[in-house]
C-alpha cells in the first residue's frame, strides 16, 4: 500500500499491494475463536485451553492445540494435538476471505489409555476451531485503501513469529 508522502507510480494499476496483518490481532482471533470452540458430544465436553503457533513456508501454520475433556463433568484427559494448517487469505474490496483448512494432527493424551474415549470430543473442537478461524478472518475489518475499486485478491501475509495464544 502507498504510505503518505511515498511517491505513487504513474499508473497505480501497477502498484503491488499487500496487507500485513499484525501478530497482536491474529493472537486475539486465534483466542477469541478458541474460546467459542468448546463442544459437548456423548456426555463428554471438550475446550480449547491453549494454542501456540509459528508460520511456515507455503501458506503453512505448525500448532499446538491444548484441550481439557471432561467426561460427566470430570476430568478425563488433557490432549494436545500438534496440527498443521494451511492458511491463505486475500482481501477484495473491503472483505477479508481466508482459506484455512486443517492438513494433518496428530493427538496424544494424558493420562494416554483416555485417547480413544476422548478422540471425538477432540476431533469436533478441532474441526470447530478450523472453521471458527475462517468465519472470524471474515470479520476482521480491512482498512481501505487509496484505490479501493482496484483492491481485488490482494494477498494477506502475517508477521512471521512464534505466538501462545490463551483464553
Amino acid at each position: 500500500m502507498p504510505v503518505q508522502g511515498s511517491w505513487l507510480p504513474p499508473h497505480p494499476k501497477n502498484a503491488n499491494m499487500t496487507i500485513t496483518l499484525s501478530h497482536n490481532m491474529i493472537k486475539m482471533v486465534v483466542a477469541l475463536t478458541a474460546k467459542k470452540s468448546s463442544i459437548s458430544i456423548n456426555g463428554m465436553d471438550a475446550r480449547i485451553l491453549r494454542v501456540s503457533y509459528s508460520y511456515q513456508k507455503d501458506n503453512k501454520v505448525n500448532a499446538n492445540v491444548v484441550i481439557e475433556v471432561l467426561k460427566d463433568g470430570r476430568p478425563l484427559a488433557i490432549v494436545t494435538t500438534v496440527s498443521t494448517f494451511f492458511c491463505k487469505s486475500t482481501v477484495s474490496k473491503d472483505k477479508m476471505t481466508s482459506e484455512i483448512k486443517l492438513l494433518r494432527h496428530e493427538d496424544s493424551a494424558e493420562p494416554p489409555e483416555a485417547m480413544d474415549e476422548a478422540k471425538e470430543a477432540v476431533d469436533k473442537a478441532m474441526g470447530k476451531f478450523t472453521k471458527g478461524l475462517q468465519v472470524t478472518f471474515k470479520e476482521v475489518p480491512v482498512p481501505q485503501g487509496p484505490f479501493p475499486s482496484q483492491m481485488s485478491d490482494i494477498p494477506v501475509s502475517y508477521v512471521k513469529l512464534n505466538i501462545l495464544a490463551s483464553n
